[in-house]
């Protein structure tokens, strides 16, 4: 049996001081599962966007850290072409742009593109610039960062 914790930072993260009866509760439970982890004898997998969040005392529990850094302009590249699939009206050019500028994960960039697809339906389903740069916008705006210039600038040529 493999055990899977995804997200585990929010059940394995820091203990707090103690302030009142949720703090006691949420360290007791960490505590608990300290003890668990030590005893168990198979194969755990913990899953995390930040190492930093984790409790201290599980790094000595864990025997190897994968680390998957964020895609490069190149994998993101090779994550808009597939995501995209074949019908879509975007040039060469304005794919490199477009991952070269706009550094996201694979999970972003698929959300992305599924919100580009939404934005083509109306205009027969192919997904132009224009519809990849709303995409964009709508991810951006989730991570609470603006667009790349160079991103909007190519859309204004394009127009």
């Amino acid at each position: 049996v493999v055990l899977l914790f995804d997200e585990a930072d929010s059940l394995f993260g820091k203990r707090t001081d103690v302030k009142d009866a949720h703090d006691r509760f949420a360290n007791a439970q960490t505590n608990y599962l300290l003890q668990r982890m030590e005893n168990y004898n198979g194969i755990t997998l913990l899953t995390s966007n930040s190492r930093g969040r984790f409790d201290a005392s599980f790094a000595r529990r864990i025997d190897c850290i994968l680390e998957f850094p964020a895609p490069g302009p190149e994998e993101r590249r090779a994550l808009w072409a597939a995501h995209l699939g074949d019908s879509h009206a975007l040039t060469s050019a304005q794919l490199n742009l477009i991952a070269a500028a706009a550094e996201m994960c694979g999970g972003q960039i698929r959300t992305a593109v599924l919100a580009s697809a939404i934005e083509a339906a109306p205009c027969g389903g192919v997904i132009q610039y224009r519809h990849v740069v709303a995409g964009l916008q709508s991810e951006y705006r989730k991570l609470g960062r603006q667009l790349p210039g160079e991103i909007g600038i190519h859309l204004a040529a394009a127009s």
